[in-house]
């Protein structure tokens, strides 16, 4: 009998551990779900923000590119306003050495009665494209104040010095 028991001890044994373990892995595996649902759950939050930050670096590079667009937009409109700006910047000079030779064919006394009424800026720029014997001959007969005003816009043509003279100016 002894024998017979120390035979069925270790059968015994064997059926009793595996039955432990059965125990055992239902309690772990019991541990683990909650842990297995937590780790679905930041997966799934993982996702969510992955998607919602390839959707933002698409909208991203979209807004990247109509800004782009836009600021080729406005450069080529820069160009095109400079362009203008020039022609009629160079129209107007062509113009003011037009009524430079007008008022220098005229006698000093007429003309500097005309520049009298313009305004100072135009007159300005008129007696500076004249040759010196003739503007100086028209400034002898301007009224005092306004050649000197003149005469200072000639010295400094981008003085912010307002020309205080009262014909044409106000």
């Amino acid at each position: 009998m002894n024998r017979q028991l120390i035979l069925s001890l270790p059968l015994l044994l064997a059926l009793t551990v595996p039955i432990a373990s059965a125990q055992e892995s239902t309690e772990s595996s019991a541990g683990v779900q909650p842990l297995l649902g937590e780790i679905r759950l930041r997966q799934a939050e993982l996702d969510r923000r992955e998607r919602a930050l390839v959707e933002r670096e698409r909208a991203q590079l979209e807004l990247e590119k109509l800004v782009e667009a836009q600021l080729q937009e406005v450069a080529d409109q820069r160009q095109t306003m400079e362009r203008r700006i020039e022609s009629w910047e160079s129209e107007r000079g062509e113009r003011v050495r037009q009524l430079a030779k007008i008022y220098a064919a005229m006698k000093p006394t007429k003309a500097a009665r005309l520049l009298e009424g313009l305004e100072a800026n135009l007159a300005t720029q008129i007696l500076s494209n004249m040759k010196h014997k003739k503007s100086a001959a028209i400034l002898e007969r301007i009224e005092a104040e306004r050649a000197l005003a003149v005469s200072r816009k000639v010295a400094h043509p981008l003085s912010f010095e307002p020309a205080d003279v009262s014909a044409g100016d106000s």
